[in-house]
């Protein structure tokens, strides 16, 4: 059985196979997730193209991953792959990068400046916190104090 400990190390080494796999593909690996979800192991792995990802993208990634994922999980699992839609949560370096100049909404625990919502074009993303343009007014919140960040289709 898979320790939670281990999760990590076994993202990473998913993703590295993974994104070259979708690369070849014209894809973007967007992110994997290994979780135990009522006492089974699920492992997802997220798509993105131009233009969006199809029913057959993913069936060809999911076929190349599994086999590829033979030797690297030792128990069960269930494999998953799909696009992440279009309002995705934010999770790694990477996103932010990627997602630079989009429309987000940000989610603050404790309100940041007397409010938990805010909506704007993000800007740069460090280890201190976040820019956001929002109405043509450029705002810092500290990293802490964020919840979540998702694209949004506003």
């Amino acid at each position: 059985m898979t320790k939670e400990s281990d999760k990590a190390g076994i993202t990473d080494r998913v993703y590295d196979l993974f994104s070259p796999l979708a690369e070849e593909r014209g894809l973007k690996a967007v992110d994997v997730e290994w979780v135990n979800e009522g006492g089974s192991w699920i492992l997802r792995a997220f798509l993105d193209k131009e233009g969006g990802v199809t029913h057959q993208d993913c069936m060809e990634i999911s076929r190349s991953l599994g086999e590829a994922l033979e030797d690297v999980i030792p128990n069960a699992y269930v494999l998953e792959v799909s696009s992440p839609g279009l309002e995705r949560v934010l999770k790694s370096e990477r996103d932010f990068r990627y997602f630079r100049g989009k429309k987000v909404l940000v989610k603050t625990s404790p309100p940041f400046e007397k409010q938990r919502d805010w909506l704007g074009e993000l800007g740069e993303v460090d280890s201190e916190g976040i820019s956001l343009s929002v109405s043509g007014k450029e705002i810092r919140i500290p990293r802490q104090q964020i919840a979540r960040v998702r694209l949004s289709l506003d």
